[in-house]
Protein backbone atom coordinates (compact mmCIF):
# COMPACT_ATOMS: atom_id res chain seq x y z
CA UNK A 1 0.00 0.00 0.00
CA UNK A 2 1.01 3.78 -0.60
CA UNK A 3 2.02 6.10 2.73
CA UNK A 4 -1.89 7.31 2.81
CA UNK A 5 -3.34 3.38 3.96
CA UNK A 6 -6.15 4.24 1.55
CA UNK A 7 -7.69 1.05 0.34
CA UNK A 8 -6.24 -1.20 -2.50
CA UNK A 9 -8.38 -2.43 -5.31
CA UNK A 10 -7.16 -5.92 -7.25
CA UNK A 11 -8.59 -7.36 -10.30
CA UNK A 12 -8.61 -10.63 -12.50
CA UNK A 13 -9.55 -11.11 -16.08
CA UNK A 14 -9.27 -14.72 -17.05
CA UNK A 15 -9.80 -15.39 -20.67
CA UNK A 16 -9.05 -18.55 -23.13
CA UNK A 17 -7.28 -18.59 -26.91
CA UNK A 18 -9.23 -18.45 -29.67
CA UNK A 19 -8.20 -22.13 -29.52
CA UNK A 20 -8.83 -23.20 -25.97
CA UNK A 21 -11.78 -21.59 -26.62
CA UNK A 22 -13.36 -23.86 -28.93
CA UNK A 23 -13.13 -26.56 -26.24
CA UNK A 24 -14.08 -24.57 -23.29
CA UNK A 25 -14.55 -21.03 -23.06
CA UNK A 26 -13.60 -19.33 -20.02
CA UNK A 27 -14.49 -15.67 -19.28
CA UNK A 28 -13.60 -14.83 -15.73
CA UNK A 29 -13.90 -11.77 -13.61
CA UNK A 30 -12.41 -11.10 -10.44
CA UNK A 31 -12.12 -7.98 -8.21
CA UNK A 32 -11.18 -7.58 -4.41
CA UNK A 33 -10.81 -4.32 -2.24
CA UNK A 34 -8.08 -4.77 0.65
CA UNK A 35 -8.09 -2.10 3.32
CA UNK A 36 -4.38 -0.06 3.24
CA UNK A 37 -3.62 0.07 7.02
CA UNK A 38 -4.89 -2.83 8.55
CA UNK A 39 -3.81 -5.29 5.29
CA UNK A 40 -7.11 -6.86 4.79
CA UNK A 41 -9.99 -7.87 2.25
CA UNK A 42 -13.15 -5.76 2.70
CA UNK A 43 -14.92 -6.55 -0.46
CA UNK A 44 -14.78 -9.41 -3.34
CA UNK A 45 -16.53 -10.25 -5.97
CA UNK A 46 -17.00 -12.74 -8.75
CA UNK A 47 -18.06 -13.27 -12.38
CA UNK A 48 -17.39 -16.37 -14.00
CA UNK A 49 -18.21 -17.66 -17.17
CA UNK A 50 -16.93 -21.10 -17.87
CA UNK A 51 -18.50 -23.18 -20.70
CA UNK A 52 -22.27 -23.56 -19.92
CA UNK A 53 -21.36 -22.30 -16.27
CA UNK A 54 -22.57 -18.90 -15.50
CA UNK A 55 -22.26 -18.00 -11.48
CA UNK A 56 -22.02 -14.68 -9.82
CA UNK A 57 -20.13 -14.13 -5.90
CA UNK A 58 -20.34 -10.96 -4.04
CA UNK A 59 -18.53 -11.16 0.13
CA UNK A 60 -18.86 -7.81 1.80
CA UNK A 61 -16.79 -8.64 5.41
CA UNK A 62 -17.80 -6.52 8.31
CA UNK A 63 -15.01 -6.29 10.65
CA UNK A 64 -17.39 -3.99 12.99
CA UNK A 65 -20.16 -6.34 12.92
CA UNK A 66 -18.16 -9.18 13.07
CA UNK A 67 -19.78 -11.05 10.03
CA UNK A 68 -19.53 -11.16 6.21
CA UNK A 69 -22.27 -11.09 4.05
CA UNK A 70 -22.34 -13.45 1.24
CA UNK A 71 -24.48 -13.77 -2.03
CA UNK A 72 -24.09 -16.53 -4.71
CA UNK A 73 -26.26 -16.94 -7.10
CA UNK A 74 -26.22 -19.39 -10.16
CA UNK A 75 -27.24 -17.66 -13.49
CA UNK A 76 -29.97 -19.44 -15.58
CA UNK A 77 -31.09 -21.85 -13.45
CA UNK A 78 -34.39 -21.51 -11.51
CA UNK A 79 -32.59 -22.35 -7.82
CA UNK A 80 -32.79 -18.79 -5.47
CA UNK A 81 -29.89 -16.88 -4.77
CA UNK A 82 -27.71 -18.40 -1.82
CA UNK A 83 -27.37 -15.58 0.98
CA UNK A 84 -26.27 -16.36 4.27
CA UNK A 85 -24.26 -13.95 7.17
CA UNK A 86 -21.50 -15.79 8.39
CA UNK A 87 -20.15 -14.73 11.86
CA UNK A 88 -16.64 -14.10 12.15
CA UNK A 89 -14.39 -13.51 14.91
CA UNK A 90 -10.66 -12.98 13.30
CA UNK A 91 -10.42 -9.14 12.08
CA UNK A 92 -7.89 -10.21 9.11
CA UNK A 93 -9.26 -12.08 6.36
CA UNK A 94 -8.17 -12.40 3.12
CA UNK A 95 -10.67 -14.02 -0.52
CA UNK A 96 -9.05 -15.94 -2.79
CA UNK A 97 -8.18 -13.25 -4.92
CA UNK A 98 -5.94 -10.89 -1.57
CA UNK A 99 -4.30 -13.95 -0.68
CA UNK A 100 -1.34 -13.09 -3.40
CA UNK A 101 -0.96 -9.97 -2.12
CA UNK A 102 -1.10 -11.67 1.41
CA UNK A 103 1.96 -13.96 0.08
CA UNK A 104 4.24 -11.02 -0.02
CA UNK A 105 4.25 -10.57 3.63
CA UNK A 106 4.62 -14.05 4.55
CA UNK A 107 8.84 -15.39 5.71
CA UNK A 108 9.29 -18.73 3.64
CA UNK A 109 11.92 -21.71 4.74
CA UNK A 110 11.84 -24.79 2.39
CA UNK A 111 10.51 -27.50 3.91
CA UNK A 112 8.59 -25.39 6.24
CA UNK A 113 5.16 -24.03 6.33
CA UNK A 114 4.07 -20.32 6.63
CA UNK A 115 1.87 -19.35 9.19
CA UNK A 116 -1.65 -20.17 8.28
CA UNK A 117 -4.32 -16.98 7.02
CA UNK A 118 -8.53 -16.99 7.14
CA UNK A 119 -9.38 -16.90 3.91
CA UNK A 120 -13.30 -16.53 2.68
CA UNK A 121 -14.06 -18.35 -0.01
CA UNK A 122 -17.82 -19.87 -1.71
CA UNK A 123 -19.41 -19.19 1.64
CA UNK A 124 -16.69 -20.55 3.96
CA UNK A 125 -13.69 -19.75 6.20
CA UNK A 126 -10.31 -21.45 5.37
CA UNK A 127 -7.26 -21.55 7.37
CA UNK A 128 -4.62 -21.44 4.79
CA UNK A 129 -0.78 -21.68 4.21
CA UNK A 130 2.07 -21.73 1.67
CA UNK A 131 4.60 -24.54 1.73
CA UNK A 132 8.26 -23.52 0.02
CA UNK A 133 8.88 -27.18 -1.48
CA UNK A 134 12.11 -25.93 -2.82
CA UNK A 135 14.65 -23.11 -3.44
CA UNK A 136 16.00 -22.40 -6.78
CA UNK A 137 17.07 -19.59 -9.47
CA UNK A 138 14.47 -18.95 -12.45
CA UNK A 139 14.93 -17.13 -15.89
CA UNK A 140 12.28 -14.72 -16.44
CA UNK A 141 11.93 -12.85 -19.72
CA UNK A 142 11.04 -9.57 -18.27
CA UNK A 143 13.23 -9.74 -14.86
CA UNK A 144 16.32 -11.79 -15.52
CA UNK A 145 17.65 -14.74 -13.40
CA UNK A 146 15.23 -14.27 -9.71
CA UNK A 147 16.31 -16.26 -6.61
CA UNK A 148 12.84 -17.53 -5.91
CA UNK A 149 11.18 -19.70 -3.75
CA UNK A 150 8.69 -22.52 -5.35
CA UNK A 151 5.58 -22.28 -3.10
CA UNK A 152 2.53 -24.59 -3.03
CA UNK A 153 -1.12 -24.51 -1.00
CA UNK A 154 0.04 -26.59 1.95
CA UNK A 155 -4.01 -28.25 2.20
CA UNK A 156 -6.75 -28.30 -0.34
CA UNK A 157 -8.36 -25.54 -1.45
CA UNK A 158 -10.92 -24.12 -4.04
CA UNK A 159 -10.61 -20.62 -5.03
CA UNK A 160 -10.02 -17.71 -7.32
CA UNK A 161 -7.10 -20.18 -9.43
CA UNK A 162 -6.98 -23.05 -6.98
CA UNK A 163 -8.17 -26.36 -7.81
CA UNK A 164 -8.30 -28.87 -5.03
CA UNK A 165 -4.87 -27.31 -3.78
CA UNK A 166 -3.47 -28.12 -7.49
CA UNK A 167 -0.97 -24.55 -7.90
CA UNK A 168 2.51 -24.09 -7.78
CA UNK A 169 4.11 -20.30 -7.40
CA UNK A 170 7.38 -18.94 -7.99
CA UNK A 171 7.72 -16.44 -5.32
CA UNK A 172 11.07 -13.79 -5.80
CA UNK A 173 12.92 -13.75 -2.56
CA UNK A 174 14.04 -10.28 -2.56
CA UNK A 175 10.48 -8.62 -2.81
CA UNK A 176 7.70 -12.23 -2.27
CA UNK A 177 6.16 -11.04 -5.43
CA UNK A 178 4.99 -14.31 -7.40
CA UNK A 179 6.63 -14.38 -10.62
CA UNK A 180 5.20 -17.08 -12.04
CA UNK A 181 1.87 -19.05 -11.42
CA UNK A 182 1.11 -22.76 -12.67
CA UNK A 183 -2.24 -23.92 -11.76
CA UNK A 184 -4.54 -26.13 -13.18
CA UNK A 185 -8.11 -25.36 -15.20
CA UNK A 186 -10.47 -27.50 -16.72
CA UNK A 187 -8.38 -28.31 -19.89
CA UNK A 188 -5.45 -28.78 -18.42
CA UNK A 189 -2.59 -26.53 -16.84
CA UNK A 190 -2.15 -22.71 -17.13
CA UNK A 191 0.93 -21.16 -16.54
CA UNK A 192 1.08 -16.81 -15.97
CA UNK A 193 4.02 -14.90 -15.71
CA UNK A 194 4.48 -11.38 -14.38
CA UNK A 195 5.17 -8.86 -17.07
CA UNK A 196 5.40 -5.55 -15.41
CA UNK A 197 6.70 -4.19 -12.13
CA UNK A 198 6.64 -0.93 -10.02
CA UNK A 199 8.78 -2.29 -7.21
CA UNK A 200 12.09 -0.80 -6.82
CA UNK A 201 14.13 -3.75 -6.22
CA UNK A 202 12.16 -5.44 -9.31
CA UNK A 203 13.22 -4.00 -12.48
CA UNK A 204 12.93 -5.08 -15.88
CA UNK A 205 16.57 -6.23 -17.37
CA UNK A 206 15.87 -3.66 -20.26
CA UNK A 207 15.14 -0.66 -17.50
CA UNK A 208 18.14 -1.56 -15.92
CA UNK A 209 20.07 -1.80 -19.58
CA UNK A 210 19.14 1.51 -20.23
CA UNK A 211 19.41 3.40 -16.71
CA UNK A 212 22.87 1.71 -16.64
CA UNK A 213 23.30 3.89 -19.99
Amino acid sequence: PDDSGGDLELSLKTRTNKMLAVLYKIEDEVSSVIQGDKLRSTFFSKNIKQGKRRLIERANIDYSAHQINYLQQNIGKSQKPNQIQLPIESQIIYDPLSIFYAIRLMKFKVGESSESIDVFDRGKLYALSFKAVESSTIHSKTFGDRKVFQVEPAAGFEGVLISSGKMTLWVDQETGIALRIKVEIPVGWAVAELTNSNHPNLESTQYRSRRSK
